[in-house]
């Protein structure tokens, strides 16, 4: 039994000797504790706000696109108004280019009797 309580005396001394060295190397207390809880949750912070920030940048240009679409779609829907009040037989008769076609009030023919295709 003398060496069963040796060997386990002998592990302890390894143990307390190992952690001996690495709280000689890293002092862990509350103070270091609360430091890097608060670094980490400054990285978390960091990165959560990069991340909403593109997505805040996103909808606000899918918005921006929205009202240029919907603008061009009132002046589309402008300039077909226009197009279908020009194309009306009204405006038509009362343009300037069909006065100036109206028939004269004599008529004068032309001779039959030209070369131009005669074969």
């Amino acid at each position: 039994m003398s060496s069963f309580n040796y060997q386990m005396r002998s592990q302890r001394n390894l143990k307390k000797g190992f952690m001996s060295k690495l709280s000689g190397l890293y002092e862990l207390n509350h103070a270091s504790l609360i430091f890097s809880f608060f670094v980490l949750a400054g990285f978390m912070i960091v990165i959560t706000l990069s991340s909403s920030g593109t997505q805040l940048t996103k909808g606000h240009v899918l918005n921006m696109l929205e009202r240029d679409h919907q603008e061009l779609i009132r002046l589309n829907e402008i300039n077909d108004t226009e197009i279908s009040k020009i194309r009306t037989l009204s405006f038509i008769k009362d343009s300037g280019h069909v006065q100036g076609m109206r028939t004269p009030s004599v008529v004068m023919y032309v001779n039959g009797d030209t070369v131009i295709a005669k074969n």
